[in-house]
């Protein structure tokens, strides 16, 4: 099986040179809502959600990978 890695094209060349990837941190995403399947119009799951979020993103990061080789939002699957 194929993996495919979205990088810029200045990562992308640094990520194959180097031969590392790099890991990204929660607070990091680019995306406000990701990571956040959850209805937050309770405010203590909002901070308990929030305050789980600071947490893991202290510790934690994830790589993202897709099957496809096109943009995501251009394919037709």
């Amino acid at each position: 099986m194929r993996a495919y890695k979205f990088l810029n094209q200045q990562y992308g060349l640094k990520s194959l040179y180097e031969r590392r990837l790099r890991r990204t941190r929660i607070n990091e995403l680019n995306d406000p809502f990701e990571l956040r399947p959850y209805d937050l119009t309770n405010p203590k799951v909002r901070w308990a959600i929030s305050a789980t979020r600071v947490e893991v993103a202290q510790r934690l990061g994830l790589l993202c990978f897709s099957a496809y080789w096109c943009d995501p939002l251009e394919c037709a699957t």
